[in-house]
């Protein structure tokens, strides 16, 4: 944490950054169970390859969480807009 109170105004960019992220996140978590359960559930798609099919839905939303959103870090100034 950054001790100055003028970084206070980049919070509004932040936290719609997250919450973008968030979205996209639950976006992609409920298609993939939602294919996945459907092909399952008829018999189309072996166990096996549903849970490989977790993992990479996994690894997808953890990528996703940790890459691309350019948020400021401590002691850094974020663009102007």
């Amino acid at each position: 944490m950054v001790p100055e109170i003028g970084r206070l105004r980049d919070l509004p960019l932040m936290q719609a950054k997250v919450r973008r992220k968030i979205r996209q996140n639950y976006g992609w978590a409920f298609l993939y169970n939602t294919v996945g359960m459907f092909l399952a559930g008829v018999g189309w798609l072996s166990p096996k390859y549903c849970a490989v099919g977790m993992v990479f839905s996994n690894l997808v939303v953890i990528f996703n969480s940790m890459y691309g959103m350019n948020l400021p870090e401590a002691g850094k100034k974020m663009p102007e807009i």
